[in-house]
């Protein structure tokens, strides 16, 4: 993907055409599951906060799809999720997405929402300061 996407819908038409209907599930989770979010583009990717709280984004990445949890110490919590994918710091890669990895992303995405206030980052991610 190397054109810029100034939209989420964009951002999807603009991954490979493979990775779109991926792309469309997981932002369909989203939507559907986490009450009064706000999806913008940040940091180059789909970005969904809460009362300006950032809270997950996703990409489509060369090799695999990251859903990037950004307050990542409520990722620790979620161990027997994580355990099954390779992690970074505030992400999950998925190489293979199926219907297991759906249920897991929103299983993560569901505690993360639950619990932002409870993390130590709270109030550090926020979508106005992020451009």
């Amino acid at each position: 993907m190397s054109k810029k996407a100034s939209s989420v819908e964009e951002y999807i038409e603009l991954a490979s055409e493979d990775r779109q209907e991926t792309l469309r599930q997981i932002r369909a989770m989203v939507l559907k599951e986490i009450p009064a979010v706000d999806e913008t583009m940040h940091y180059k990717m789909p970005t969904y906060s809460v009362a300006d709280e950032i809270l997950f984004a996703f990409a489509s990445q060369k090799n695999y799809l990251s859903f990037y949890i950004c307050h990542y110490d409520l990722l620790a919590a979620q161990e027997m999720i994580t355990s099954k994918y390779d992690c970074g710091k505030s992400c999950i890669r998925i190489k293979y997405f199926n219907k297991q990895a759906l249920k897991d992303l929103r299983k993560l995405m569901i505690y993360a929402y639950r619990n932002i206030e409870s993390s130590i980052y709270y109030g550090k991610y926020t979508a106005s300061n992020k451009k």
